[in-house]
C-alpha cells in the first residue's frame, strides 16, 4: 500500500510502502520513515515529529536489521544528549546522496536544541549521590526547569541549530552519525554531548572492559569505550555504539537505569555532577569562538554476538588488532555448539564475548594495546572463560576452562585457546499431561537444587545478570508448551548439571502443583 500525502519531506529514500518496513518484536517505523538500506543492514530512521518511544522527536535512528528480508528488529532508539537534560528536536530533513551509482547514502537532519522531557534527569544527582552517600550537585545550567539556554550567560549565545548528517556507505556494517554544534559568538562555549542508547529488545547490554550490566559505581568510576548490545541465546541481531577518541580529551563515562544508557562523550559523570552541593561542573567540549566542531559516532549493526560488533568497532577506529581464535569441547571432546566464551581484563571486566558455531569453533579480534584507541577496550593481556548452561567443571564454579586461560596479543601474534566444558546430563521432557483429559497442556517448570554458578560481582560476565537473576536455589524456569516443547521451540531436551534436582510442573491456581526429584548422571539422560 503506497504513502500519500506525506506530510514531512518526501525523499528518495522516503519509506512509502509497508514492505519496505523491518518489523520485529521492536520495530516503531512507519511510512513517511527514512529507510538507510544496502548489502549488508537497513536502518529506520523516524521522521520528524513526535516521538512515540522513549525519545522526545523524530529524526533519530529507530529499527535495524539485516539486509534481506525478515522482521527481527529488536533496537529501541538512539538519540542525542545536549547539555544533560536536552536533546536535538528534528524538524526537517534531506537526502544529500541516495546511494546510486555505488556512492553512499547520506541524509541530513536540521533541528533545534530541545528539552528532553521523557525523563526529568535530575534523578541522576539523587542517584549518584545515594550511591556515593555524599551530596552530588546537579548544576542550573542542566536544569531544563532554569532555561539555562536564556538565563546562562554563557549558553544563551550557542545557536539553537544543529545538523546531524547519517550516512551509510555501501558493504559497510554501520552508520556514521556526524552531529555539529556552531558558535558564531566572540567567546568559547561549554556544554557536555553524547548519546541516549534504549536496546530495546532482547538483548545483553555490554561495557567493553567493564561487563555486562554493571553496578552503578563501577560504570561511573571507569571508561566507556563504546557500548555493545548482544541478543539473547540464538538471536541474530546486536547492536554498537562507537565514538571517535580524537573528537574528545578526557575519557568517556556512561550510567544505566532502568533500559536506558546516556553515554557523556569525553566527560566524566562524576565531574559534570561533582561531589559538594555548589561545586562547579567540570566541562570539557568546548566550541571556540566563531567556528564549529562535529562530533562522529557510530551505530554498527551485527549477527547477534558482542564478537561482530566489536570487530566491525576496532576496524572502524582503526585499532591496532590481532586475531583470537578456538574452539569448545565437551568432556567426551565433541564440538560443542552455542557456547559462550568470555574475553575479559586480567581481574577486570568482559571486553567482549563469542558465541561457538556448530562445529565449536569462535574466531575475533582483540586490541594488542599498542595505540591509545586500542587500550580503551584493552592492553594486549587477556582472560579467557567459557561458559554454556548445564555443565558443570567439577571443583570450579565454571562451566569449564580454557586454555591457555591467559593470552597475550601485545606483539601481534595470533592466539587459539581451546576451552573444554565440564560433566553434564540431558534431560528429555515428554510433556505435561492434564491427568482428567489426558491431554498435553503449557505448564512452568521450575527446577529446584544448588544454586546456579556465581557470577564476578559487580557485572556479569557472560550476560545480563540482572535480567537473567534467579532466586537462590532455583537452576532454572523453563516454560513447557502444549506440544511438549520447551518456550516457543519445538525442542524438548536441555543439559544439565550432573546432581539431584526437584522438578517442580506448575499451571496456574486451577492445578495443584507436581513434584519430582530427579537424579541427573553425567553423560545420562533422564527421560
Amino acid at each position: 500500500m503506497p504513502v500519500t500525502g506525506l506530510s514531512v519531506p518526501d525523499t528518495p529514500l522516503t519509506i512509502r510502502d509497508r514492505s519496505q518496513l523491518i518489523g520485529g518484536p521492536a520495530a516503531q517505523g512507519r511510512l513517511g520513515d527514512v529507510l538507510l538500506s544496502n548489502d549488508k543492514i537497513r536502518v529506520i530512521i523516524q521522521k520528524p515529529t513526535k516521538n512515540a518511544g522513549i525519545g522526545s522527536f523524530g529524526g533519530t535512528i529507530i529499527d535495524a536489521y539485516h539486509a534481506g528480508g525478515g522482521e527481527g528488529d529488536q533496537w529501541g532508539e538512539l538519540f542525542p544528549m545536549v547539555n544533560v537534560e536536552w536533546t536535538i528536536n528534528y524538524y526537517d530533513y534531506a537526502v544529500v546522496s541516495d546511494g546510486t551509482d555505488g556512492s553512499p547514502q547520506i541524509l541530513r537532519a536540521q533541528g533545534i536544541i530541545d528539552t528532553y522531557d521523557y525523563l526529568d534527569l535530575d534523578w541522576i544527582a539523587d542517584a549518584a549521590s545515594a550511591v556515593l552517600n555524599q551530596q552530588v550537585s546537579f548544576a542550573d545550567r542542566f536544569d531544563d526547569r532554569r532555561d539555562p539556554f536564556q538565563v546562562n550567560e554563557e549558553l544563551r549565545d550557542l545557536p539553537a541549530e544543529v545538523v546531524t548528517e547519517y550516512r551509510l556507505d555501501p558493504g559497510k556494517n554501520y552508520v556514521q552519525i556526524d552531529t555539529t554544534f556552531t558558535n558564531p559568538s566572540d567567546h568559547p562555549i561549554s556544554f557536555p554531548v553524547g548519546d541516549f542508547l534504549a536496546g530495546s529488545g532482547a538483548l545483553n547490554l555490554l561495557i567493553p572492559g567493564i561487563g555486562f550490566a554493571p553496578e552503578p559505581t563501577q560504570q561511573l568510576g571507569n571508561q566507556t569505550p563504546a557500548v555493545i548490545y548482544t541478543a539473547f541465546d540464538d538471536g541474530d541481531v546486536s547492536y554498537g555504539y562507537f565514538f571517535d577518541p580524537e573528537n574528545f580529551d578526557a575519557k568517556t563515562t556512561s550510567l544505566s537505569y532502568s533500559g536506558l544508557t546516556g553515554v557523556l562523550l569525553g566527560e566524566e559523570f562524576l565531574k559534570i555532577l561533582p561531589i559538594g552541593s555548589n561545586t562547579v561542573p567540570e566541562i570539557h567540549f568546548a566550541l571556540e569562538p566563531e567556528s564549529q566542531k562535529t562530533i562522529t559516532r557510530y551505530f554498527v549493526v551485527g549477527d547477534g554476538s558482542a564478537g561482530s560488533v566489536l570487530d566491525a568497532g576496532l576496524q572502524i577506529l582503526n585499532a591496532l588488532t590481532a586475531d583470537v581464535s578456538g574452539e569448545v569441547r565437551d568432556a567426551a571432546g565433541n564440538p560443542a555448539a552455542g557456547a559462550v566464551v568470555a574475553v575479559k581484563k586480567p581481574g577486570g571486566g568482559t571486553v567482549v564475548t563469542y558465541r561457538s558455531d556448530a562445529a565449536g569453533q569462535f574466531r575475533g579480534r582483540l586490541p594488542t594495546g599498542e595505540e591509545s584507541t586500542g587500550q580503551m577496550f584493552g592492553e594486549g593481556r587477556y582472560e579467557v572463560w567459557v561458559e554454556k548452561k548445564g555443565f558443570h567443571a567439577n571443583g570450579t564454579a565454571r562451566a569449564g576452562n580454557c586454555e591457555p586461560a591467559q593470552i597475550d596479543l601485545s606483539a601481534g601474534a595470533p592466539a587459539f585457546v581451546t576451552c573444554t566444558l565440564g560433566q553434564s546430563g540431558k534431560i528429555q521432557i515428554g510433556g505435561v499431561v492434564d491427568a482428567e483429559t489426558g491431554l498435553n497442556i503449557p505448564a512452568r517448570l521450575t527446577i529446584v537444587g544448588e544454586d546456579p554458578s556465581p557470577e564476578t560481582k559487580g557485572a556479569g560476565t557472560f550476560s545480563d545478570t540482572n535480567v537473567f537473576k534467579k532466586p537462590f536455589g532455583i537452576v532454572d524456569s523453563l516454560l513447557i508448551n502444549a506440544m511438549g516443547g520447551i518456550g516457543l521451540s519445538t525442542e524438548n531436551s536441555f543439559d544439565l548439571e550432573p546432581v539431584t534436582y526437584l522438578f517442580v510442573f506448575s499451571h496456574g491456581p486451577e492445578y495443584s502443583i507436581v513434584e519430582r526429584a530427579v537424579t541427573v548422571a553425567e553423560g545420562g539422560t533422564v527421560a
